[in-house]
């Protein structure tokens, strides 16, 4: 509302606007990172990554996803004033400043968080990355009988703010019919399509070509290769990290910080008739990339032989074919000719796009 009293319908001005909040947030992935971790250049590459990858074109192009951006906004703040929180309650004999500096980042990240449920409920498992984070970085576990069930009352107001909103948006969702019954598509195909989802949006993150506006929903066969891949990356993933655990935390933290993100999107609630869509990995992507740099951080450090400047001078080549492949994808974001014609090009059986399209060539003609 306040771009349009600023900027009226001119699109350069709400564009701007997304431009700018998606600027901010890398700067706070980055903050977020080297605070937690005080690890400066893997901190400042995940931030690059994230910032460039051509994942991110449809939630900062499409200006009607500035629900994306500005609830991504507000749950960073939340993590970093929840790091600040958690650094504070490691002094349990703090003196009364100290304690009204722990109290007011509580209270700053439930605030944060309040702001970006309601900016977009994609946040609703952020509680659950709470936990994660105490884990690693924060080193907040001692033993999981001891601290879990401490640290899980610690986070009910802000699982109490999740539940709420994932009843309100499921009924407001349904009530507007964008919720689909499971007599037009069934349970296990739902299943069928979470798995093929979890494959392609770990696939567009390491060869984000083909992107589109709309990934048409189509019924699926277990034996189909994207399903088979989407399960046995998510249980071979799972276990292997699961048992690197104690020696390599942050693997375990980068994956449930993804599978965690994406059970909201993945389409076990069907919600529009996407099957995935490139918007729903905003998020959960940097669980990915923190996984993937910290890992490549853990193998550079333990070769003393490596020069230290040899680790950025190979980051570099991922970041600038990302930051070209990014500028291509935004060529398509044109107009919506332009947009539905490389949709119709790189999807199958795309009877939206294939709408949108002949909407616009009549017009033309």
């Amino acid at each position: 509302m306040a771009d349009c009293q600023i900027y009226g319908l001119n699109p350069a001005g709400h564009h701007f606007i997304n431009i700018l909040l998606h600027a901010i947030n890398a700067v706070l992935v980055f903050l977020f990172l080297w605070q937690a971790t005080s690890r400066l250049w893997p901190a400042a590459f995940v931030a690059a990554a994230f910032a460039m990858h051509p994942l991110r074109v449809e939630s900062v192009a499409w200006v009607a996803e500035r629900k994306d951006v500005l609830s991504a906004f507000f749950g960073l703040v939340t993590l970093i004033a929840y790091v600040k929180y958690a650094r504070e309650s490691k002094f349990q004999n703090a003196a009364s400043v100290k304690a009204l500096h722990k109290r007011s980042y509580y209270l700053l990240a439930l605030a944060a968080y309040a702001l970006g449920l309601m900016s977009k409920a994609m946040l609703v498992t952020w509680p659950f990355l709470l936990l994660l984070l105490d884990f690693w970085p924060l080193g907040r576990f001692e033993t999981l009988r001891r601290t879990l069930p401490k640290l899980t009352v610690e986070k009910i107001p802000f699982f109490a703010m999740s539940f709420a909103i994932s009843v309100v948006t499921f009924l407001a969702q349904k009530g507007g019919g964008a919720v689909a019954a499971t007599s037009q598509m069934s349970v296990g195909n739902r299943v069928l399509n979470a798995f093929s989802a979890f494959y392609h949006y770990v696939e567009k993150t390491f060869w984000p070509t083909n992107l589109a506006i709309i990934y048409p929903w189509t019924p699926l066969k277990f034996l189909s290769f994207d399903v088979l891949a989407g399960l046995v990356l998510l249980l071979f993933g799972t276990i292997v990290f699961v048992l690197l655990w104690k020696t390599q935390p942050w693997a375990g933290v980068g994956w449930f910080w993804l599978i965690g993100l994406l059970v909201p999107v993945i389409g076990l609630v069907q919600v529009g008739v996407q099957a995935w869509a490139d918007r729903y990995s905003y998020l959960p992507q940097i669980g990915l990339f923190i996984l993937c740099v910290w890992c490549f951080c853990e193998f550079i450090d333990r070769k003393a032989a490596i020069p230290k400047l040899f680790p950025i001078a190979i980051a570099i080549v991922p970041l600038v074919a990302l930051a070209f492949l990014t500028s291509k994808q935004l060529s398509y974001w044109r107009n919506t000719k332009t947009l539905f014609e490389h949709t119709v090009a790189v999807t199958r059986d795309n009877p939206l796009a294939s709408v949108e399209l002949a909407g616009e060539l009549i017009a033309e003609h």
